[in-house]
């Protein structure tokens, strides 16, 4: 029992290091893998303002040519678009002040080179159109600044996770082979220990049997096996009751009821009884008989050969009633 105990903890430590290292793994890499999310939707953000700036000035452009409306209101759609990005990428943690400022001068001198165009004032025009252009590639610098740093992290990140999993596996690694191995030595030491016990048990010149709650012989030790008359494999799984203790001496048969084996196990009560036992050529084997209880629906059963024991009793109990003690006469 405990080594079954001990063995059980020794699963649940191992389960517990196995829960911890992976619990934290799956964490860490679920974390990072977050972060690399976010930096993708940065860099997608990124890309998505470049196309709002490219399209805010082909929206202007076909505004000036084709003195359309529609192109303006389609215009300030996009910029509004533009705008949230830069929002968003301000609460991602970039200082989008020096950008926004920029892109606002660049659609501010953009629509000016669109009024003056329809109004045919092209030389304010084209100067607007010069300051506008200038704006645009600034704000087109700072957005590859961004690019740059948003790929450093990128990068960064994956290399994080590339060195974690491999740690993880190499701790993964080392927690399997030591687990194995203690596991290994502890199924070692369990056996060596059931093997020392068995030996002491065979040892013994007293019987010993165990019995499981069906009354079925669970292990029987060398002297019960020469005292009963039979083999191990005849007794291993076989019920105890019906191979060795199913008659009186006189003949009645044994309710297995009223065996005491059955009632240890039943009760698990120890008891001491003087009981006769058959052996495998149906000759009676009186004994002396201690039945104890074994784990929670188990017993187990110490006998002794009283043959002996009877026999000198009963000759001094003849002896008693048919001679005299001082005499040695004849009663």
């Amino acid at each position: 029992m405990q080594n079954k105990i001990f063995l059980y903890r020794v699963i649940g430590a191992n389960a517990l290091i196995l829960f911890i290292v992976f619990g934290t793994f799956f964490s860490v890499f679920n974390f990072l893998e977050h972060k690399l999310k976010n930096i993708l939707e940065q860099r997608q953000n990124i890309s998505m303002f470049y196309n709002s700036v490219n399209q805010v000035t082909s929206h202007l452009y076909q505004a000036s040519m084709l003195d359309d409306a529609h192109y303006l209101t389609s215009a300030a759609l996009t910029s509004n678009r533009a705008l949230a990005i830069l929002e968003r990428l301000h609460e991602d943690g970039f200082n989008t002040r020096l950008l926004e400022e920029n892109y606002n001068n660049f659609f501010r001198f953009t629509v000016s080179t669109t009024a003056f165009g329809l109004e045919h004032r092209l030389e304010e025009s084209r100067g607007a159109n010069e300051m506008g252009q200038q704006k645009k590639q600034e704000l087109l610098t700072q957005l590859k600044e961004i690019e740059i740093k948003i790929d450093d992290k990128k990068d960064s990140i994956i290399a994080l996770i590339e060195t974690f999993m491999a740690i993880s596996a190499f701790l993964l690694i080392i927690v399997v082979v030591v687990n194995v191995k203690l596991i290994s030595n502890s199924f070692l030491v369990i056996r060596t220990k059931e093997s020392e016990q068995a030996e002491m048990i065979n040892a013994l010149g007293d019987g010993v049997y165990g019995v499981d709650k069906l009354g079925n012989c669970t292990f029987i030790n060398h002297s019960a096996l020469v005292m009963l008359g039979f083999s191990e494999h005849e007794v291993l799984n076989k019920n105890q009751h019906l191979m060795f203790h199913h008659h009186y001496p006189d003949g009645r048969a044994y309710p297995v009821d009223k065996c005491p084996i059955h009632l240890t196990v039943e009760d698990r009560k120890t008891r001491r009884v003087q009981e006769t036992f058959i052996r495998k050529d149906g000759s009676q084997l009186p004994v002396s008989v201690t039945v104890a209880p074994l784990g929670k629906d188990k017993g187990v059963v110490v006998f002794q050969d009283m043959t002996t024991i009877k026999e000198e009793h009963d000759t001094l109990d003849r002896s008693a009633k048919n001679y005299d003690y001082l005499t040695q006469l004849p009663n």
